[in-house]
């Protein structure tokens, strides 16, 4: 097992993830006290292979534990000024938001 403070965690999660992936855990610490840990999932007992994603969200609808929307949602189209990165944006948002 591997400790890894939260900042260099932060920094380096990808290369943390490829040790987890090859099978190594990592202890993340704050302040020198675990607080997380991270393991690859448990292996499965039956030796079925694991959801893909999108399978995980058909099996989640199928179950009723997700309720999809009945319509796209429709996003509001962004003015340019919010298009723009910097503080101007964020008036612009609040100016748009109090109208």
């Amino acid at each position: 097992m591997q400790l890894a403070n939260l900042r260099d965690f932060k920094t380096h999660l990808a290369r943390y993830l490829r040790l987890v992936e090859r099978g190594e855990s990592i202890a993340v610490t704050r302040n020198g006290r675990p607080v997380a840990m991270l393991t690859r999932p448990p292996a499965r007992a039956n030796g079925k292979r694991a959801l893909t994603e999108a399978e995980w969200w058909e099996k989640a609808i199928r179950e009723g534990l997700i309720i999809p929307p009945s319509a796209p949602m429709r996003l509001p189209r962004l003015t340019p000024a919010l298009q723009r990165a910097g503080r101007r944006a964020l008036a612009q948002l609040l100016k748009d938001r109090r109208s």
